[in-house]
C-alpha cells in the first residue's frame, strides 16, 4: 500500500497589486522578487527596480578569467605592492613589497622597498629590469593599479624615456589586476605558516616571502605545464630540491680565515632564511648575535 505525503495543502497563488508587492518585498527585507513569490505562495506582477536595492546591495560583475597575453617572456610584466609591514631582518628597514610577475612564464620576482614613493618603486624596477636582462629577457609593457607610486608624472616619463608601455587597471578593482593580487593571496599565508611553524619572528616576513616565491619558480604550475624558469629563454637555475625546510637548523662551514686554530670548530650553528633569486648560497641567520649570511 502506498505511503500517503504529508505536507501543506495544494494552495492556488493569488496575484497581488504593486501596492501590496512593495510591502512583502520591505516585510522580507528587500529580497528578491522570486523569494517573495515563494515565501507569500503569490504571483508578483512587473515592478519597478528597488532604488533601495540598487544603492545598497549592489554587486560587482565578476570578470571572465583570461588566458596568458603575452606570447613571450616580458612582453607584459604584472605588478602591486603590499604593506605595510613590520621592519624586515635582513632587509633592514623594509616594510613593503612589490612583486613583478611575467604575464607569459608567470615567473614571479619581489623587492621589498622602505617607503612607497614613485622614487623608491622606479629603484625597484630597475633591480627587477637588470634581473631579467640578465635572463636575457627583455621587457615591454608594465601594468599595476592606479597606485599613486604608480601612476605619478614621475612614473610615466620614466616608461616614456625608456620606451615601456603603460597599462593602469580600473580603481578599486583589484579583480581588474589579479595576475598581481593573486600573488600575495597565495604567498602571504605560505609565509605566514613558515614563520609559525619555524617559531621565528614576525619580522621574518620577507625571507619567508621570497624563499615562497623562489619554491614557486622551480615548482610545476598547471596553466603553463612546466616551471616558471623553464619558460625563461635561457633557464639555468637551481632545482627545487636544493631547498631546506625554513627555519631547520644548519652547521654552515666557515671560511679557514674564521677559525682560529686548527683544533678549532670549522662550522657555525645558526638558522636557515631561505634562497633568493638575487643569490646562488643559502641564506643562514645566528640567532646570537643577529648576524645574516648568505
Amino acid at each position: 500500500r502506498p505511503t500517503r505525503k504529508v505536507g501543506k495543502p495544494a494552495t492556488v497563488r493569488r496575484k497581488v497589486g504593486q501596492d501590496e508587492a512593495w510591502l512583502l518585498h520591505q516585510r522580507l527585507h528587500h529580497s528578491s522578487w522570486g523569494t517573495i513569490e515563494r515565501t507569500f505562495n503569490v504571483i508578483v506582477p512587473p515592478m519597478p527596480p528597488c532604488v533601495i536595492c540598487k544603492t545598497c546591495q549592489a554587486k560587482r560583475v565578476p570578470h571572465p578569467r583570461q588566458p596568458a597575453r603575452a606570447s613571450r617572456a616580458g612582453q607584459l610584466t604584472h605588478a602591486d605592492t603590499w604593506g605595510p609591514f613590520l621592519s624586515a631582518i635582513y632587509y633592514e628597514g623594509c616594510r613593503y613589497i612589490v612583486v613583478f610577475s611575467d604575464d607569459y612564464s608567470k615567473y614571479r620576482f619581489p623587492v621589498f622597498m622602505k617607503d612607497r614613493t614613485t622614487s623608491t618603486l622606479l629603484e625597484a624596477w630597475r633591480l627587477y629590469y637588470a634581473h631579467m636582462r640578465a635572463l636575457n629577457v627583455e621587457l615591454a609593457a608594465w601594468q599595476s593599479d592606479g597606485g599613486p607610486e604608480y601612476v605619478s608624472s614621475e612614473a610615466f616619463d620614466f616608461c616614456d624615456e625608456h620606451a615601456i608601455q603603460r597599462l593602469v587597471t580600473v580603481r578599486y578593482t583589484p579583480e581588474s589586476n589579479g595576475t598581481a593580487e593573486r600573488v600575495f593571496g597565495v604567498h602571504i599565508p605560505r609565509a605566514r605558516a613558515m614563520i609559525a611553524a619555524a617559531g621565528m619572528t614576525k619580522r621574518a616576513y620577507a625571507l619567508a616571502f621570497q624563499y615562497s616565491l623562489w619554491g614557486y619558480n622551480r615548482s610545476h604550475v598547471k596553466s603553463i605545464g612546466c616551471r616558471p624558469v623553464d619558460m625563461l629563454p635561457h633557464p639555468h637555475f637551481e632545482d627545487v630540491h636544493l631547498g631546506r625546510v625554513f627555519g631547520c637548523r644548519v652547521w654552515a662551514r666557515q671560511p679557514d680565515v674564521h677559525v682560529e686554530d686548527k683544533m678549532s670548530p670549522i662550522a657555525r650553528e645558526g638558522t636557515f632564511g631561505g634562497m633568493s633569486e638575487l643569490y646562488k648560497g643559502y641564506i643562514i641567520y645566528y640567532a646570537d648575535t643577529g648576524e645574516f649570511e648568505s
